[in-house]
């Protein structure tokens, strides 16, 4: 009998499940009986149980972090060879160890899934899981630039998985706000180089970089009163990210200096841009204290926080309407019982 590593064996098993037969790769849909079985037999995700669309939802955004962070190709075929490069089988282990989903960040992670899911509704004002450019502007309160928005909903970052033409699916978007978040992941770099290299050439070139940065530069000077000229700020990327040949910045480049996520939130991302400059104490503070952690695991923590106590707000002046309300009623029927017994008012 032939002996397979544990990654291979799942890889077959997995494939076997979906009745792939001779095709060499995973879809989507080879995930669902797994992905199934871990709702079914975790702890952590116990309460799921009365929620069967928040189930759907679920395996559909952990299907799709598999596949984003797994599928390096982004072609929706997950070759075995990617399959054994990743963490899953290791982070699959982690399942029968750690009783608190939420722990397991990768793939997994509830809390994670719910911060997804909740921006996602934001944007989604007709809620039919899908949104245009108009919806994808008002993400982070309109951050991104029109013309970087035009390229992702172009599917320049990375193909949609929807097929509806111009319009971003659910899965489309799981992918989008984890490269958006943490830009320091190869995978982030890979997606944001992608929509900013017009002529798909390999260099970030200067003409490149002024096309995208001319509305970043209207947005800087509304907000400072000050001029922002062009030039200034390449060279500033020059000077950041030190590229073999000036003003044409490889992946390469932008891999061995780190700076990718200074780089493209110069470029397109106003909030994230002027977060940085302001140097906040708190979040510095936040990034040196949890070194095991990436920029997506701590914005989710913070995201999660803010939507639990936003909840929690909402539920208390909830009740205190609802009391007021009992209040008035007794009024209203101390009030007619007064008129009925007060001989003066007859």
């Amino acid at each position: 009998m032939q002996k397979f590593d544990p990654p291979t064996r799942l890889f077959k098993l997995l494939k076997s499940e979906t009745g792939l037969g001779g095709q060499q790769y995973l879809t989507r849909e080879s995930f669902t009986p797994l992905v199934e079985e871990v709702v079914r037999r975790h702890p952590g995700l116990e309460f799921l149980k009365s929620h069967p669309e928040f189930q759907a939802r679920y395996s559909q955004t952990v299907k799709a972090r598999i596949f984003y962070k797994v599928n390096r190709a982004a072609n929706e075929q997950l070759t075995l060879g990617e399959f054994k490069r990743s963490n899953f089988c290791q982070v699959l282990g982690l399942l029968d160890e750690e009783d608190d989903i939420n722990k397991i960040h990768d793939y997994f992670s509830y809390e994670h899934f719910y911060v997804i899911y909740c921006k996602f509704w934001e944007l989604d004002e007709d809620h039919d899981f899908e949104i245009d450019n108009k919806d994808l502007m008002r993400y982070d309160d309109f951050a991104l630039t029109t013309k970087v928005i035009d390229r992702v909903m172009e599917g320049c970052g990375r193909p949609f998985v929807s097929r509806t033409p111009g319009r971003m699916g659910y899965e489309d978007f799981v992918v989008f706000l984890m490269s958006e978040v943490d830009k320091t992941s190869d995978i982030s770099l890979e997606y944001w180089f992608r929509c900013l290299d017009l002529d798909g050439d390999g260099v970030i070139a200067a003409y490149e970089l002024e096309y995208f940065f001319s509305e970043q530069a209207q947005r800087l000077q509304q907000l400072s009163q000050e001029e922002v000229l062009y030039t200034d700020v390449l060279c500033q990327l020059n000077d950041m990210v030190k590229p073999k040949r000036e003003s044409c910045f490889t992946k390469k480049d932008l891999r061995n200096t780190k700076m990718a996520t200074q780089f493209f939130n110069i470029i397109f991302n106003l909030s994230r841009h002027v977060i940085a400059e302001q140097r906040d104490p708190i979040l510095i503070h936040q990034v040196h204290s949890t070194p095991e952690l990436c920029d997506w695991d701590r914005y989710a923590i913070n995201e999660y926080i803010k939507l639990a106590e936003s909840e929690i707000n909402e539920s208390e002046a909830f009740d205190q309407a609802n009391e007021e309300l009992d209040w008035d009623a007794k009024e209203i029927d101390v009030n007619e019982d007064m008129d009925d017994g007060n001989p003066l008012l007859d």
